[in-house]
Formats: structure tokens, sequence, C-alpha cells
């Protein structure tokens, strides 16, 4: 019997371990999605380039595109 419960203890033991390291994974997950939403917005901020014109002079097309 004091086998078993040696075992169950050491069992109980990981449970908490793992129990801890997924709580400690969801926290930070949240985290970091609470972290980088923030930057999401500054994409909405740069304009995007015209498209690149390959028509007359493509050189000076491309350096404005550039």
């Amino acid at each position: 019997m004091l086998e078993i419960a040696k075992i169950m203890a050491a069992e109980n033991t990981e449970c908490e371990k793992l129990s801890a390291a997924r709580k400690a994974d969801a926290i930070m997950t949240k985290r970091n999605a609470q972290i980088t939403a923030p930057n999401l917005n500054m994409a909405s901020a740069v304009n995007m380039p015209a498209p690149l014109t390959l028509t007359g002079n493509i050189a000076a097309h491309w350096k404005a595109f550039k």
C-alpha cells in the first residue's frame, strides 16, 4: 500500500506541474495577444504605394515605387 501511495503522490505532483504549465501558457498567450494587438493598428496608418507602372520611363517609375 505504501508503494501505491508513493506512486499516486508522484502522479499527482506531475499533474499539478502540468496544470501549472498549462495555466502559465494560457496567461502568456493572452498577454502576448494584448501586447501585439495594438501594433496591428499601425498597418492602417501606412499608405500603400501606387501600383508599379511598367510603361514609359520604367527606371523612374521603379525609383518612385521603391
